[in-house]
């Protein structure tokens, strides 16, 4: 029975996985090919409706801790193979922004420059709610710490 719990989760991992790689190559193309007018949409946050909530999501009696470092680590495993695709913290912020909404994980998304290297931006994701982990930052290419925030991509709870 233990063997069989064990392979149904490497099968889910693997698959979650499989899906991230494909939203991290769909975005890119979609940044790439469309007009930026249609793209700024990606950037405004998202509101969970009540109809979400009815909806049984795999990881919704989950620890939201656990539910984010699982995705983190997805996201970060699914962008190590580029191709001629790029992966860059804004796509990856994006697509693990779609994975914690749909988890009931409200995040924001969060812009900046470097403090130590002129021009530099960078992108990641602040938790909204729940308030359980409220504040967090997210990332998952390097610390947000050494960025200066210049805006986010807009308040989900009104602040």
């Amino acid at each position: 029975m233990q063997k069989m719990n064990s392979d149904v989760l490497h099968i889910h991992s693997n698959a979650l996985c499989i899906k991230v790689w494909l939203s991290l190559r769909l975005l890119d193309l979609r940044l790439r090919l469309l007009p930026s007018s249609w793209n700024t949409k990606l950037l405004q946050p998202r509101v969970i409706e009540e109809s979400t909530h009815s909806k049984i999501h795999p990881m919704q009696n989950s620890e939201p801790s656990c539910v984010i470092d699982l995705y983190i680590s997805t996201v970060s495993k699914a962008a190590r193979s580029r191709f001629f695709f790029n992966t860059s913290c804004l796509r990856r912020s994006l697509v693990l922004r779609n994975l914690l909404h749909k988890a009931g994980i409200e995040a924001k998304l969060v812009y900046g420059l470097s403090l130590h290297t002129k021009g530099t931006g960078h992108a990641w994701l602040e938790v909204v709610s729940p308030p359980s982990v409220r504040g967090q930052k997210i990332d998952t290419l390097s610390n947000p710490d050494n960025f200066i925030t210049l805006g986010k991509g807009g308040p989900v709870d009104g602040n």
